[in-house]
């Protein structure tokens, strides 16, 4: 590769939208599959206002709010949700 030629872009990651007011403060379960085990922290999203099992501490990637309430939401990436990695996520889906 030429020295001069920048690398590729990154490719964007993707994103979820969940209500800021509603993001755990701290560890708050573990998932229930037996292969699994992994603490679980919880937020609503702001599609339909169903709580969303994270790994790890949930930490937006941007900020922003909800235009007719001022409601604050947190952009989040979406490869923490716990469903993406859980090998047992399909029998415990809604």
């Amino acid at each position: 590769m030429d020295p001069e030629t920048p690398p590729p872009p990154a490719p964007p990651i993707q994103t979820i939208r969940v209500w800021a007011d509603t993001v755990s403060r701290g560890h708050v379960a573990t998932c229930r599959d037996r292969r699994c085990k992994e603490p679980l922290w919880f937020a609503k999203t702001c599609a339909n206002d169903r709580a969303m099992p994270f790994d790890g501490e949930i930490k937006p990637v941007s900020t922003d709010t909800e235009p007719g309430t001022g409601r604050p939401i947190w952009v989040v990436d979406r490869r923490r949700v716990h469903f993406g990695n859980c090998p047992g996520a399909r029998r415990f889906r809604k």
